[in-house]
Order: structure tokens, then sequence, then C-alpha cells
């Protein structure tokens, strides 16, 4: 089965008691705010930036950068951070358009972590707009600055992946958890590549660290359900549905029954997905319409329908010129961790 900070300002105002000597001063009728608030260096605003940049306070973190380059405007962190913070919020071209105006770095005094993450910020959006050659050349740039940028290998098995080098993909995923063996994210896209080969135990086992180092992280659940129904496991696959998810989730395990070739399970439960959608749930209904138009034998008949959108994301160019696929179940990558924004990967884009 082929399958991504509020600056906070402590204002003191000291009250001071007038002597009977003190000058009388006019009552002032606006504040100076320079008065109230110390002056922070651009290394100070950019951190305070990144921090809430990892919250996922994207227009506080923006504001931060904007101010360090304020005060230093050929400040190349700081320029990174807002295609970074860019990026987190899915704006692409806008990433595209704050890399592509960064200053030259200066050769004698260049960070090269710094350089790294902007490589691996090029990569993001080259993932994004589908350039895959471009993604997998910049993360080569980012890896040989910065070995040790676990987002970078985080990334590179994504890359790895949508090319069907899932061996390669696992490679990457795992030398990202021997640098962050408590992001949750790296642990679902290594659990998205072992579905891809089948191996949904492998799989299935990736998922639940994700969940142990993120609860609240829906994503790996959602792969987890589809990973026992890989199995066989269609009851467990089922329990605990969220409160409002009820016809997507029978909708996926139904779709991974029909490619186990578990068609009446399958058909049961692509008609329960449209009894219990409060509206008219298209993907389990083009599922219905290609089970019902195979052959059995697992060959498409002739007016099987074409696919429809997968029930998150936007299908790519390959997925709509598949004619005879059904539609595509609910399987996200992430390829950043919480608590930033998700942001799934360009096959869905996405998370």
């Amino acid at each position: 089965m082929k399958m991504n900070s509020l600056l906070s300002i402590g204002v003191a105002i000291c009250f001071g008691l007038l002597t009977a000597c003190a000058p009388q001063q006019p009552p002032k009728t606006t504040v100076d705010l320079d008065e109230l608030i110390p002056a922070q260096p651009p290394g100070a605003l950019i951190e305070r930036g990144e921090l809430m940049l990892e919250r996922g306070e994207l227009v506080t973190a923006e504001n931060s950068f904007r101010e360090a380059l304020r005060l230093d405007a050929q400040n190349r962190r700081a320029q990174l951070g807002l295609a970074e913070a860019a990026l987190a919020g899915g704006d692409v071209s806008r990433a595209a358009g704050q890399l592509a105006s960064l200053n030259p770095p200066d050769d004698d005094n260049a960070d090269p972590m710094i350089e790294a993450r902007i490589a691996h910020a090029r990569s993001m959006v080259a993932l994004r707009q589908d350039d895959l050659s471009t993604a997998e050349q910049q993360l080569g740039i980012a890896l040989e600055l910065d070995p040790g940028h676990w987002p970078s290998w985080n990334t590179l098995g994504i890359v790895l992946d949508r090319q069907s080098r899932h061996p390669e993909a696992q490679e990457a995923f795992l030398r990202a958890l021997e640098i962050a063996p408590g992001i949750a994210a790296i642990y679902n896209n290594l659990g998205m590549s072992l579905m891809a080969v089948n191996d949904h135990n492998g799989a299935l086992d990736a998922f639940r660290q994700a969940i142990i180092r993120a609860p609240e992280l829906l994503t790996p659940r959602t792969n987890m359900r589809i990973a026992l129904a890989g199995l066989g496991r269609y009851d467990e696959a089922l329990a605990g549905i969220p409160p409002g998810q009820n016809a997507d989730v029978l909708n996926n395990v139904g779709f991974v029954a029909l490619l186990n070739g578990h068609y009446g399970r399958a058909e049961s439960l692509f008609v329960r997905a449209m009894q219990e959608s409060p509206s008219f749930h298209q993907p389990s209904w083009s599922n219905l319409v290609y089970l019902r138009g195979l052959n059995r034998g697992g060959e498409p008949a002739p007016d099987a329908q074409p696919p429809l959108s997968p029930l998150a994301g936007r299908v790519s160019a390959s997925d709509a010129s598949a004619a005879t696929a059904p539609a595509r179940i609910k399987v996200e990558r992430v390829v950043r961790t919480e608590p930033l924004p998700l942001i799934p990967d360009a096959a869905s884009t996405t998370d």
C-alpha cells in the first residue's frame, strides 16, 4: 500500500513620592514606549522569535524577527526566521520569496548551523512544489553543514519515500531518531514508510511510540488505525472513534479492507460511513462504487469511477491521473514536531 511565538514584555512602573521642592511638571497625555520598554538587542529578539515559533505563536514570532531586522537589516538568522514562520503557516510562496531575498552570507563569519537551516527551509519549499530533486540537493547541503540537524534527516526521509526509496527513507528517519529520540513526528513518518512496504507490525510500533511522546497528536492515531486494519484487526481499528470522525474512520478502514481483499467487510464499512455522515460522504461513495465495479478478482471493471480528492489535503497530479484508483484514505506525515502546526508532506499539499 503506497502511501509535513506573543512577545512578552514586562513593564515595571516605579512610583516615587514627590517632594515639596520638586518642580511641578504638566501631566503627560501620551506614553513614550521607549521609556517603558527596555531596548532589546537583535539576538535576544531572534531567540524570542524562535521560541515563539516552536510554540506555534507565528504572529508573535514574525513580529520579533521583523523588529530584529529593523535593528540589523543584514541579519540572516532573522530573515530565516521569517521564512520558517511562513512555512509553519503553510505560506510556501511567501517563504520562497523570503529565502530568495536573503542577504549573501559573510564567508568569513557564516554560521554553518544557520546555513544548514536555510538549506533545509529551501528543501521544504521545493518539496511542497513537488521538486524532489532540488529538495534532495538542498538537504545534502544542509546535512553536510550540520549532520546533527534532525529536521533535515526527517525531511530527507519524506523526500526519499516520495520517490519510493523506502529503505533509504527508513534509514534517514532512524538517523533523525538517533539525534532526537523524543520527537513524535519522526516516529509517525517512519511508520508511514514501513506501511509503504506492508510492514504493518513495524508501522504499528512506530505509531505507538509517536502517541507515547505526543498523546495530543491526532495524526499517528489516525495512521495507527490504518496499520491495525492492514493487519486485519478491524475491530481494534474501529475502537474509540473520536466524536465527529465516524465516517472518515469507517471509510479509511473500509479502504484497507478492500486492499486486503475483504470485499464484504469493505462494502459494509463504506455503507456505514455514508449512513453515519451528517452530509453526503463522497470518499466512501466513490469507494463503494469502485468496489461494486470490481470483477471481484481484483481487476477494475471498465466503468470503474475515477478517484475523488482524498479526505485531507489536495490531490497530487499523479493521484489525479490514476483513473482506476479508489478515493484515497487519510494518511498524514508530519514534517515538523509538535507544538508547531502540523505540516503534511507535499503529496497532500499536505503536516
